[in-house]
């Protein structure tokens, strides 16, 4: 997983922008949707994967294997 400060992370999801990464040889994806309410969704490629409606849920319950995404951002 390439490593990210939270600005940067942020900067990212506020413009949805999708993403990309490797973690444990899988590929994950961040995209977007819209249920009713915008969504940012979390998940391995071909898979339903997770959703959250704002940034801070996210960064809160966000898991990839058994990590937080959270774990993984450079804090400057």
């Amino acid at each position: 997983m390439n490593f990210m400060t939270i600005d940067e992370l942020q900067s990212y999801i506020e413009q949805k922008r999708e993403f990309d990464f490797s973690y444990d040889g899988k590929k994950f994806l961040i995209t977007y949707g819209n249920d009713g309410k915008q969504f940012i969704q979390l998940g391995q490629e071909f898979s339903a994967g997770q959703k959250f409606y704002s940034f801070r849920e996210f960064l809160a319950h966000a898991k990839v294997g058994n990590h937080f995404v959270r774990e993984y951002i450079r804090s400057l």
